[in-house]
């Protein structure tokens, strides 16, 4: 059975790519896949960090960058 865990209001990486505490929270409690939105600003975008960081798959879904389209998820 998959973990599950929270860290609402920031995003797991900081704009130079290092991991934030979500991450180690993450880890600890065996989490697999992160969907994270909370970059609004277009600029951002291409810092999110995606896809395998140490055996949790990220994935940017904020709406406004994926053009609201919906988007398929799949596991890992």
């Amino acid at each position: 059975m998959a973990s599950r865990s929270t860290c609402s209001g920031t995003t797991p990486f900081d704009q130079h790519r290092r991991p934030g505490p979500c991450v180690a929270r993450f880890e600890q409690a065996g989490v697999t896949t992160c969907l994270y939105g909370h970059l609004h600003i277009e600029g951002q975008w291409s810092l999110a960090v995606q896809g395998d960081v140490r055996r949790i798959r990220y994935q940017f879904v904020a709406a406004d960058a994926i053009g609201f389209r919906p988007l398929r998820l799949t596991r890992p």
